[in-house]
């Protein structure tokens, strides 16, 4: 045990308050975390969100179709659990003094901080925030819906990004504008990932839907009316990014170190290299090159590293020295319009194993999945919902490791 890694809980009992927690970013990862720190601790727990809603980023493909997608309001989450919710930006943080400051102006101070601000799309290249909308959020997918509905008869679109994103959105809007010609584009073949037998069922999907795959190319710049690549221009008349994600660059701007990507350096703890009372969760989380299985962006590691997290600070409050994440992959999960998908076994190093499940049953599957994110939440609220993603042999490590008798407060 170190001052730096655990609370001073002499200090809050001598001056007579509590521990201060500010949570920074209210999607998956941040919700997860938020909601099993308030229910398990007597911390003043804190969040901050630049919005009141619950942003479903998994069901953002759905909303540019045109779907309606079901309200969830992060205050309704939080009611009755005594968190204080800031609807702002952090917009500096100051992990020397520990203070963050928001874009209202407040400033808050805190003990320990959970750094949860997720990932965008990455629109670095040149011309893409000029000529090609990326589907950030919610007002975003609202400006695909009216673009394609403005498109005349055989238009061609062009969907960069050949990941998850890229993917499920091609195929949703391919149903949803059949009318339209349809393309997409990915600098890498889709040769890893699936099994043999599920990739050729992913292209002969594509092929149902008449979308074009076109991999190998790497987009150059973006031009009003076309790509620029390295096997010459690709014409079109709307381009939607879906390319590679990179974190929230708070955590560079305030000085932290980050990697390529604006995604804070951690231990296998989960904790900042830079300053150990800060817990990094969700997509701007960069583990220990050692770390495996490795980790990829999106809700299905915000959440478990999110209660994580979460599980660390409430160990620190009973004098517990914190514990690596321990994950482990089951499935990718991708949908192929609203009535197919494909869900492929995964090993835990996730490689893909031969097993897979496909079409209406697939797609059922992934719907009951992307319903189980919020359900998960709002169970939460009432009891630990989420423990079942720790792996046995974990759980037993860390009950080993407990001492007889903590500090809790």
């Amino acid at each position: 045990m170190t001052n730096n890694s655990l609370f001073e809980q002499n200090n809050f009992k001598q001056n007579n308050r509590r521990p201060r927690i500010v949570v920074i970013g209210g999607g998956y990862a941040g919700m997860s975390s938020v909601l099993r720190l308030a229910r398990n601790s007597q911390a003043e727990i804190h969040l901050v969100n630049p919005q009141e809603r619950f942003v479903e980023r998994i069901r953002l493909h759905e909303a540019a179709s045109g779907r309606n997608l079901r309200t969830f309001m992060i205050p309704t989450l939080l009611r009755g659990k005594g968190v204080i919710f800031h609807q702002a930006w952090a917009t500096h943080i100051d992990w020397r003094a520990r203070q963050v400051t928001l874009s209202d102006g407040t400033t808050l101070g805190y003990d320990r901080l959970v750094y949860s601000l997720g990932s965008q799309i990455d629109r670095t290249t040149p011309g893409v925030r000029d000529h090609a909308l990326a589907l950030e959020d919610l007002r975003a997918a609202t400006q695909i819906t009216a673009s394609l509905d403005a498109l005349p008869l055989a238009s061609e679109v062009l969907v960069v990004g050949g990941g998850l994103t890229g993917t499920e959105l091609v195929f949703e809007l391919a149903e949803r504008y059949p009318h339209l010609r349809w393309t997409l584009v990915a600098r890498e073949a889709y040769d890893r990932g699936y099994a043999p037998a599920a990739r050729e069922y992913f292209l002969a999907g594509l092929a149902r839907r008449g979308i074009t795959l076109r991999t190998g190319i790497t987009v150059q710049a973006v031009e009003a009316d076309h790509l620029v690549t390295q096997v010459g221009n690709m014409p079109f008349a709307l381009c939607l990014w879906a390319g590679s994600f990179r974190a929230a660059t708070l955590g560079r701007e305030s000085g932290l170190a980050v990697n390529e990507k604006d995604q804070l350096l951690v231990d296998e703890t989960m904790r900042s290299l830079t300053s150990p009372e800060i817990f990094v969760a969700g997509d701007s989380a960069a583990l220990p090159a050692s770390y495996q299985p490795y980790l990829v962006m999106g809700c299905k590691t915000a959440m478990p590293m999110g209660v994580h997290a979460a599980e660390n600070l409430l160990g620190e409050l009973r004098g517990e020295a914190p514990q690596p994440l321990r994950y482990t992959y089951m499935v990718t999960c991708v949908s192929l319009g609203r009535h197919d998908g494909l869900i492929q076994v995964l090993q835990p190093d996730g490689e893909p194993v031969s097993k897979f499940l496909s079409g209406r049953s697939a797609a059922w599957v992934k719907e009951i999945i992307c319903r189980f994110t919020v359900i998960t939440l709002q169970l939460e609220r009432h009891f630990n919902f989420y423990d079942w993603f720790i792996p046995a042999r974990s759980q037993e490590r860390i009950q080993e490791q407990r001492p007889a008798h903590g500090h809790g407060l």
